[in-house]
C-alpha cells in the first residue's frame, strides 16, 4: 500500500503493519488496508486477491500393433487452456496421433489463466506383430498332392491357412490334399495380442497331371530279322519322351526311328511319358516276330500204292495254330468226303467208312486256319487232281 505522506502506519485486516505484505490464499480473498499518520485514519482500501483453480488434466494410454496409429487425447477438467506436449512442451491440439515403434511414454500439461496443470503421462505399449512366414515340404508334383505346410514360428494364437483353390486349414501346421493341376497361391494369416499378419506366396504350389502315355508301331509283327519302324506317339500332356526299344536301344524324340538287328524272338517297346512337373506314365508293345503264313498245297496226288505221292496233305511250315486248324474235300456234288483237324494227316483218297477208294478227278479242299500272331482266322480254298 501507498500513501501521499509520509510518517504514517499501515494496518492490514491481516494485522500486519507494513507497507508491504504476503499472502497467499486459496480462494479469492479480499484484504482491507488503512494509513494512520499523527492520529488521522484513511478511508479503507480493499485489495482483491483472485484464486484461479489449477487445472487438472487426464490422458489415455494405449495398446498397439507394431506399425500402427494410435490417438491420445488429453482432458481437461476446465476449457479455455493450452495444451503442451513433450519436453520441452510443444504447443498442440488435445489430441495428438503417433505411431512408436517400441513401448513409449508422452507427457502433457495443460495451462488456464496462468495456472498449470500436473503433467499427465500416456503409456503406449507396442506389441510386436507375429511372424506369419512359412514353408512345405513340396512345392511341386503330380496330381493329387499332399502337401504339408508349416508356420515358422509356433508360439502364435492363431493360424489360419487359405489357397486360391478354396482349400483350408487351422494350426501352425495343417496338411492339404491338391486334387487339380495348376499353379496355387497360399495364405497364412497369424494372429498374437490381437496384432494379425497375412502373408501369401503366389503360386507356391505347382500341381500337374499324369500323362497319357502312348503308341503305335508302323508294324505290329518283324516280319523281317533286321527291320526298321517308325513310331507314332500318341501320349496325351507330356513335354519329354523316354524310349526302350528292348534291344538296348534308347531315343528321347517324339516319334523315332528305330532299327532292330536280330529280332526273331520279339522285343518289347517301352513308352515313358514325363510331364512339365516330371509326373510319368508308361505304355509298352510287345513286337513279335512272324515270318508270314509259309506252306505248300500240291495240286494231284496219285494214291496208287507206289509209295510215291500217296496222300495229299497241305504242307504248312509255319504261321499257323496247329490246334486250330479243319481240312475238308469235297467231291464234285459238295459232299463232304474227307475232314482232318491235324495238320499231319492228309487224304489217302478213299471216303466212307468202308475206306473206298474215290474216283479218278478233280475235287474240292476247304482249309480253315488260325494265325496265332495275328489272332487272325483264314481259310484257303482249291482244288486237287487225284490220279490213279
Amino acid at each position: 500500500a501507498t500513501a501521499p505522506l509520509a510518517g504514517g502506519s499501515f494496518v492490514w485486516s491481516t494485522t500486519q503493519i507494513n507497507d508491504t505484505i504476503q499472502v497467499s490464499p486459496s480462494s479469492t480473498t479480499t484484504y482491507s488496508v488503512v494509513y494512520n499518520l499523527n492520529g488521522c485514519i484513511s478511508p479503507i482500501v480493499n485489495s482483491i486477491v483472485t484464486v484461479n483453480p489449477v487445472p487438472t488434466l487426464g490422458v489415455n494410454n494405449s495398446t498397439i500393433c507394431a506399425g500402427d496409429n494410435t490417438t491420445i487425447t488429453a482432458i481437461p477438467n476446465l476449457l479455455g487452456g493450452t495444451f503442451y506436449w513433450g519436453t520441452p512442451g510443444i504447443v498442440g491440439a488435445a489430441s495428438q496421433t503417433v505411431s512408436p515403434l517400441n513401448d513409449s511414454t508422452i507427457t502433457v500439461y495443460y495451462t488456464l489463466n496462468g495456472c498449470t496443470s500436473p503433467v499427465a503421462t500416456s503409456s503406449i505399449t507396442v506389441n510386436p506383430l507375429p511372424i506369419a512366414t512359412f514353408s512345405a515340404n513340396i512345392t511341386q508334383g503330380c496330381n493329387p498332392l499332399a502337401v504339408t505346410l508349416t508356420a515358422d514360428d509356433v508360439s502364435n494364437t492363431s493360424y489360419t491357412w487359405s489357397t486360391n483353390n478354396a482349400l483350408t486349414g487351422t494350426g501352425s501346421q495343417t496338411n492339404l490334399q491338391f486334387q487339380m493341376n495348376g499353379g496355387f497361391d497360399v495364405t497364412l494369416t497369424t494372429t498374437l495380442n490381437g496384432c494379425t499378419v497375412t502373408e501369401s506366396i503366389a503360386n507356391y504350389i505347382q500341381v500337374d497331371n499324369y500323362p497319357i502315355a502312348a503308341f503305335e508301331p508302323s508294324s505290329t509283327m518283324f516280319t523281317e530279322p533286321n527291320q526298321t519302324l517308325n513310331f507314332m506317339n500318341n501320349s496325351l500332356g507330356a513335354s519329354t519322351y523316354a524310349w526302350n526299344f528292348g534291344d538296348g536301344g534308347t531315343s528321347t524324340e517324339e516319334g523315332p526311328n528305330h532299327t532292330f538287328v536280330g529280332n526273331e524272338l520279339g522285343v518289347t517297346v517301352v513308352l515313358t511319358a514325363i510331364s512339365n512337373l516330371g509326373c510319368t506314365d508308361t505304355s509298352q508293345y510287345f513286337i513279335g516276330y512272324d515270318p508270314g503264313l509259309v506252306y505248300y498245297i500240291p495240286n494231284s496226288f496219285t494214291p496208287d500204292g507206289d509209295m510215291n505221292n500217296q496222300v495229299f496233305t497241305p504242307i504248312f511250315t509255319s504261321g499257323i495254330d496247329n490246334y486250330n486248324y479243319t481240312f475238308y474235300v469235297f467231291n464234285r456234288w459238295g459232299e463232304i468226303i474227307f475232314e482232318s483237324n491235324d495238320p499231319s494227316i492228309g487224304w489217302d483218297g478213299s471216303y466212307g467208312v468202308e475206306g473206298k477208294d474215290a474216283e479218278v478227278g478233280v475235287y474240292t479242299y476247304q482249309i480253315f486256319i488260325k494265325i496265332p500272331n495275328f489272332d487272325e482266322r483264314k481259310m484257303i480254298l482249291g482244288h486237287v487232281n487225284l490220279i490213279r
